[in-house]
């Protein structure tokens, strides 16, 4: 309502375009009164105070110049009899943004979240293995005052269901009716993630190490964890652990040593699906871990103590449960057929409870061992076995099961090396 009195009016209100508020379309006000004229129009910010009207630089009618939301406008008309009245417009900038900001399927337990491109114009869903694509009903949000259809049809977000066994597409449409946009709604059933990458196997004494990295995809739904298989024979495969989805290496113990072992692996999801994508098979194999009380610890893959292979062993030497015999010069210092390839540091041995059977020549000489029981289990002490080790004491428990334990020549011998004890 016009007011005779300046800052008396009752505002009236202008609904501009996008393109009106940015400068790229012209705001032009025309009076239904063709006898009066506009005398001076004048664009305030919001909350500024009216009374600088007359000093206050006017706003060309029909220019292009930027309003923002909250401006307001107060035009001086003059009637054709002089009667001056003022009239107050406020502004609202109607938006020409026409997007999806979310897109989801709430209706889904666990709810899924549309992954929205505003560039390309897409929303893209990956649900899960068995879901009823035919009728969901999506809940949605858009730029502010926009509009969606279907077909024409008006669409209300958590009411309007469709058929996505298709693709569906959305138009959207601003708020000022500038912008309109075509979005293509495309809902696909997940999968299980691609195989992990990079996986490792490292033998150890009655275990396996693992290492894995992440797949490459994963199948649509965030990946939860990783199972681990075995096998002896690449045929039979047992789940032997799963871990969670932020683990990517494991130690699988319990396993017989001396012994190849085949490893899998496969990534999980929500997907559903039963259909898992493995790694490659890796294998490796368990050793024998001989420990050494002082220092010189070492691993066999098979079940003999090879020649040289605790030649740094010191201290007590344990030969775990397993290992069969002990070939020749398996501890001795260089090839252990001199006086001087001696390792006097190593002065005890612990055999295992049972199955050890064989002692092979040399297999022990040239050592710092004082005395020595060998176990029931033993059949054969080859020759020079025990040679140059300063023993002032053997017991042969004698083989169990009417077997004997049978003792070469010179396997216990010290009397040629300066030694001051002899056997």
């Amino acid at each position: 309502t016009s007011s005779a009195t300046l800052g008396g009016e009752t505002p009236g209100s202008l609904i501009l375009t996008t393109a009106q508020a940015t400068g790229a379309a012209a705001t032009t006000f025309a009076l239904s009164d063709t006898s009066a004229a506009i005398s001076k129009i004048v664009k305030f910010a919001s909350g500024a105070q009216v009374s600088t009207f007359d000093s206050a630089a006017a706003f060309s009618n029909g220019s292009t110049s930027i309003i923002a939301p909250g401006d307001f406008f107060i035009i001086k008309v003059t009637a054709a009899d002089g009667t001056i009245n003022y009239t107050r417009v406020d502004v609202t900038v109607n938006s020409n943004a026409a997007i999806f900001s979310t897109f989801n399927l709430n209706q889904l337990t666990p709810s899924v979240t549309g992954t929205v491109d505003n560039t390309l114009y897409t929303v893209r869903f990956i649900v899960p293995v068995g879901t009823d694509v035919t009728s969901l009903v999506p809940t949605f949000t858009l730029s502010p005052g926009a509009s969606a259809t279907v077909g024409g049809s008006a669409q209300i977000s958590g009411q309007s269901a469709h058929d996505f066994t298709s693709p569906v597409t959305y138009v959207v449409t601003s708020q000022d009716s500038a912008t309109v946009r075509s979005y293509v709604v495309t809902v696909s059933l997940a999968s299980n993630p691609s195989a992990p990458q990079n996986v490792q196997a490292t033998g150890q004494q009655g275990a396996v190490g693992l290492t894995w990295s992440a797949p490459l995809q994963d199948g649509g739904r965030p990946i939860t964890g990783y199972v681990i298989q075995r096998s002896l024979d690449q045929s039979s495969w047992t789940s032997v652990e799963t871990t969670s989805a932020t683990t990517t290496s494991f130690n699988v113990s319990g396993l017989a040593n001396g012994t190849t072992y085949y490893f899998r692996i496969f990534a999980t999801n929500t997907s559903g699906s039963d259909t898992y994508n493995y790694s490659d098979v890796k294998s490796a194999v368990t050793f024998y871990y001989v420990a050494c009380s002082v220092s010189g610890s070492f691993y066999v893959s098979g079940q003999s103590i090879p020649q040289k292979a605790g030649q740094n062993c010191q201290g007590i030497a344990t030969i775990p449960q397993g290992i069969t015999q002990v070939l020749s010069h398996a501890f001795a210092k260089g090839t252990g057929g001199t006086a001087n390839d001696t390792n006097r540091a190593l002065t005890g041995l612990v055999f295992p409870a049972s199955g050890f059977t064989h002692i092979d020549q040399g297999g022990f000489r040239n050592l710092g061992l004082t005395s020595l029981t060998i176990p029931a289990s033993v059949t054969i002490v080859g020759n020079a076995a025990f040679q140059n080790n300063p023993l002032t004491s053997v017991f042969v428990t004698g083989a169990s099961g009417g077997a004997s334990t049978v003792l070469y020549e010179g396997a216990f011998s010290n009397q040629n090396y300066g030694l001051t004890t002899a056997i």
